[in-house]
């Protein structure tokens, strides 16, 4: 889940640690394309066996594909391409990326037939709830923590830069969520 809103073209110092936690290079480089670096190199590590999707989120929120999708070199090369071509703009719509992450995009959240949904969620961000049906941190927390109890998908958060970012909020998504916290700090 890739945030691409206006402030994901803020220039951030990449330290050696955070570089070596993400598997990027240390210096200078925009939050996005750090983003997408680490996402391209991720996607290409991916076994072919394994199914994935991508959601890109500002205002609006945007699943690269209706489903998940096996990693074959195809759909490896189209996840490529559409990273690539996302631009920073717009505000943080949280809620709506989770709900597009763990298939709901699009349908109420009781709905009785979902589509299969990722065991692992990558959530990379830069900011705090703007945007969206829920905007306030404990009530979307509240809302993930009671919606995970049966989806039980492991949500890592990876949280780029300082300005502007609710570390707080992000550290317990990931708490709540039951994976890491990165933090990449400027």
């Amino acid at each position: 889940v890739l945030d691409t809103s206006g402030s994901m073209d803020k220039v951030i110092n990449v330290s050696s640690g955070a570089a070596a936690d993400l598997g990027a290079t240390e210096g200078a480089s925009t939050r996005m394309d750090l983003a997408k670096n680490v996402l391209v190199d991720a996607l290409e590590k991916l076994d072919p066996r394994v199914r994935f999707n991508l959601v890109f989120f500002s205002t609006e929120v945007r699943p690269w594909k209706k489903r998940l999708m096996p990693a074959s070199g195809g759909n490896v090369s189209s996840a490529r391409s559409a990273i690539r071509a996302q631009p920073p703009k717009g505000e943080t719509n949280i809620h709506g990326a989770l709900k597009a992450a763990l298939g709901l995009h699009g349908k109420p959240t009781m709905e009785a037939d979902l589509d299969p949904i990722p065991d692992t969620v990558y959530f990379l961000t830069d900011g705090s709830p703007t945007r969206g049906e829920i905007t306030t941190a404990d009530e979307l927390l509240s809302w993930f923590e009671n919606l995970n109890r049966y989806a039980k998908v492991e949500l890592h958060v990876i949280a780029m830069g300082n300005l502007g970012v609710d570390l707080p909020f992000l550290r317990r998504l990931a708490k709540v969520g039951g994976g890491q916290f990165i933090h990449v700090p400027e």
